[in-house]
């Protein structure tokens, strides 16, 4: 009678452990799918993972990231950008809450590289908070179109030319320069 109990409770664990490697499996690939970069840091905001759209945006691999403070990955991935003051994992642990950005806003201090931060939320477990999930759009197309719409307005599409409205605003600016200098040299 007592080994028929010890096999139900092995297979019932072996059942149990099945179920909880198919729902990481699960998770991983759902994270890997993922069109944003997705970051989660412990609790102190050292990196623990990073799917392989953060790893693109950030130029880090998940193993090289492992165990380093957010920040380190966050200036590595910046580009030509404002030093960043706001912390969003800080944030996350001072205010207790998900925090979003607004992709509208020119906050030059939420961009990674040719990505921007959208949202950092603490995640919770039995009620209390251990880890962080940063979560990063890819904003390199939109950069381009930017860039592109911009050319497109002050270009002539034949000839490549700046267009009269450009012209006339490049002469605008190097008459004020020129009549700055000029007083200032007086």
């Amino acid at each position: 009678m007592r080994m028929a109990g010890a096999m139900t409770d092995t297979t019932d664990r072996r059942l149990t452990a099945a179920e909880l490697f198919a729902e990481k499996e699960r998770a991983q690939v759902t994270l890997a799918s993922i069109a944003d970069g997705v970051i989660t840091t412990d609790i102190d905001g050292h990196v623990e993972y990073l799917n392989p759209v953060a790893e693109a945006l950030t130029g880090w691999t998940s193993a090289s990231a492992r165990g380093r403070p957010l920040q380190v990955i966050r200036q590595h991935g910046r580009r030509n950008h404002a030093q960043d003051h706001a912390r969003p994992g800080r944030m996350v642990l001072r205010e207790e809450r998900t925090i979003e950005f607004r992709p509208h806003a020119a906050d030059a201090q939420r961009r990674l590289g040719n990505s921007d931060l959208q949202s950092a939320a603490p995640i919770r477990a039995d009620g209390q908070d251990h880890r962080r999930v940063l979560v990063m759009h890819d904003v390199s197309r939109e950069r381009q179109y930017v860039a592109k719409l911009s050319y497109q307005a002050s270009h002539d599409a034949l000839t490549g030319l700046i267009n009269r409205t450009e012209f006339e605003r490049r002469l605008a600016l190097a008459l004020k320069s020129s009549a700055e200098l000029t007083a200032t040299t007086r």
